[in-house]
């Protein structure tokens, strides 16, 4: 092998140049091809830089363009997008907002976005959309679906028999309904109502908040109710009146119902799916070092190494 590179190198003359002698290596026909490569490299020195041309030849060979199309392309005959998706069909030039640049570690050329181009800012957008999946995801692993107890079963009844319309089940027109001739001509629905409301004392409140407080997986609220929080929940029950209006009375359910959770979950932990309650325990708030101006440290905690580096072109 050593011997055809010394008669190859002997039979090309001595082009002055490196591109003289690279075109006169690729075009003859006495060189195998086998041996081209060995032969580009006595006239390029291990210990000095490459040129920029050869640095241009070396880079397309390497992405497996052919000896003529590397030449080619090193004479500035042709450009080759090597982009985020790997080496392309040569092409003019990179796209918008798209640099080329040579990496000295690798060895070749690669593309990278321009700060705060379009393309750049799309990139980063479309990184945090990811991250919040992420994000999403793993909360969706942290929540618990927890029962209602049976005041806020009875409570969340009332707030559909008022919000499905029909008759009134409160005030002057629910206290008519309740009596026998009124339950003999328009039904049980007001009468039932009341029932599910006297239900709800003070002393039942108090023994389901503090039960689901204890069990509350959320670490949002613990520990026995306060002195305080207790009056709350009683005039919050007292409000509960079938005497008063469908809509007075529907703001009053309500308003119990947010205390009671929020109470035993913690604000903003919870959230209401029918008869069941949906508890996302607390989680501590990301450490992670280096969070860029602007993004959300818990997106930037789900973000893959390949997406933050579009904050540090």
């Amino acid at each position: 092998m050593v011997e055809q590179v010394r008669r190859a190198c002997a039979s090309i003359g001595k082009p002055t140049t490196f591109p003289e002698r690279a075109a006169a290596i690729i075009n003859n026909p006495n060189i195998p091809a086998a041996t081209k490569q060995l032969v580009l490299a006595q006239f390029q020195p291990n210990n000095q830089k490459p040129s920029a041309f050869r640095e241009k030849f070396d880079m397309a060979r390497s992405l497996g363009y052919s000896d003529q199309e590397a030449l080619e392309y090193a004479r500035g005959g042709q450009t080759i997008n090597v982009g985020p998706q790997g080496p392309q069909p040569i092409t003019a030039k990179p796209e918008p907002g798209v640099q080329r640049i040579w990496d000295e570690e690798a060895g070749t050329f690669r593309d990278s976005f321009i700060p705060g181009s379009k393309a750049h800012m799309n990139a980063q957008a479309e990184a945090i959309e990811q991250a919040q999946s992420g994000v999403k995801e793993a909360e969706k692993n942290r929540q618990q679906t927890l029962k209602l107890g049976t005041s806020l079963t009875s409570l969340n009844l009332n707030i559909a028999e008022i919000e499905n319309g029909g008759l009134p089940v409160t005030g002057v027109g629910g206290a008519l309904r309740r009596t026998g001739v009124g339950r003999f001509f328009t039904g049980e629905d007001a009468m039932d109502v009341q029932n599910r409301t006297d239900q709800i004392t003070d002393s039942a409140a108090l023994a389901e908040i503090q039960r689901m407080r204890d069990n509350s997986p959320t670490g949002g609220a613990a520990g026995a109710l306060t002195d305080g929080e207790r009056v709350a929940i009683g005039n919050a029950v007292t409000a509960l009146s079938t005497a008063t209006s469908d809509t007075e009375y529907l703001r009053a359910a309500k308003a119990y119902r947010k205390l009671a959770l929020d109470l035993s979950y913690g604000e903003g932990n919870w959230r209401l799916e029918g008869d069941e309650v949906i508890v996302t325990p607390q989680g501590e708030a990301p450490t992670v070092d280096g969070v860029p101006e602007g993004v959300d440290p818990m997106d930037w905690e789900f973000m893959p190494p390949e997406l933050r580096a579009l904050w540090q072109n």
